[in-house]
């Protein structure tokens, strides 16, 4: 796996080791430790590099294999670039919106013997959670979701700072995970979901489409990302930054205005996100009876 993730790779082999590895990483879950959450954290180049961490990911040796007298070995690239493949310009990126595409595409991919649905859910929250852990604060430095949906207190946003002081890469980050949130709780198709990337600069020539991937299914990901209180204050989060970006991205802006339009003006129904349905009849049925029994 380090052979196919080898940075010296061609573009597009390394892509498919970064989509073998996400499924090598829903498998194991919470087993993942060590030299896989190195890898993991390393598959964008650009966001978590260290010199330690860099090296571990391209060692063959596991850790800690010096305390057995094992050296490392060098981990040479399978196919190596050469001067006739164009590089992307933005790296970062480029690799980071592949490894959001897939960790849509690829969760069914997996298939369990019982109770697929619990584990293809399962697998799903892991995946977020180290992204969340290994990506997302660190693309978004300031991200609080403790002040979320249902918290009584909200900071204050302060003044808009100059377009400026942004770091560019940083920035188109930022863009691409607003945009990925959006069009995986939107649920739009593949072939949207390509129209609504590609408002914000990546061409054909730039990056070559994912290698054997599937159609995304939403489902299961806006299931895991409605589940709980947690995952509903980060969606509120990730949302809240897209609206402090500079006004250059005004497009992403819009595209989550237009969703929380939708749901505002969406009547009540099985249609809405869990967050916002009105309680079941057996939820009014307690409080209720519990009011009879304070009451009464």
């Amino acid at each position: 796996m380090k052979k196919l993730l080898n940075p010296l790779n061609k573009l597009h082999l390394r892509m498919t080791g970064m989509r073998l590895f996400l499924l090598w990483m829903l498998a194991l879950q919470e087993n993942a430790e060590g030299d896989c959450l190195v890898i993991y954290a390393n598959l964008v180049p650009g966001i978590n590099d260290t010199p330690d961490a860099a090296s571990r990911s391209r060692s063959l040796a596991p850790s800690g294999a010096n305390d057995y007298g094992v050296s490392a070995a060098d981990c040479l690239p399978i196919i190596p670039i050469d001067g006739k493949e164009r590089q992307p310009d933005d790296a970062t990126n480029v690799y980071l919106q592949t490894l959001l595409e897939f960790m849509d595409t690829q969760i069914c991919y997996l298939e369990w013997n019982e109770d697929p649905l619990y584990w293809h859910e399962k697998s799903c929250s892991f995946l977020f959670e180290i992204f969340k852990s290994h990506y997302l604060i660190k693309i978004f430095p300031d991200f609080t979701p403790e002040f979320g949906l249902y918290s009584r207190k909200r900071p204050i946003p302060g003044v808009r700072g100059s377009e400026t002081r942004w770091n560019r890469s940083l920035l188109a980050s930022r863009v691409k995970v607003v945009t990925w949130f959006t069009v995986v709780i939107l649920g739009k198709q593949e072939g949207a979901r390509g129209s609504v990337v590609s408002l914000h600069g990546d061409t054909d020539s730039e990056r070559p489409p994912p290698p054997v991937g599937r159609s995304g299914d939403s489902t299961i990901l806006r299931r895991v990302l409605f589940s709980t209180r947690h995952y509903v204050d980060i969606v509120h989060e990730v949302f809240r930054q897209a609206m402090i970006l500079p006004f250059s991205e005004n497009r992403t802006m819009n595209a989550v205005l237009k969703l929380y339009d939708g749901w505002i003006m969406a009547p009540t129904g099985p249609d809405l996100p869990e967050f916002m349905q009105e309680p079941s009849v057996l939820g009014e049925t307690l409080i209720a009876y519990m009011f009879s029994c304070v009451f009464l």
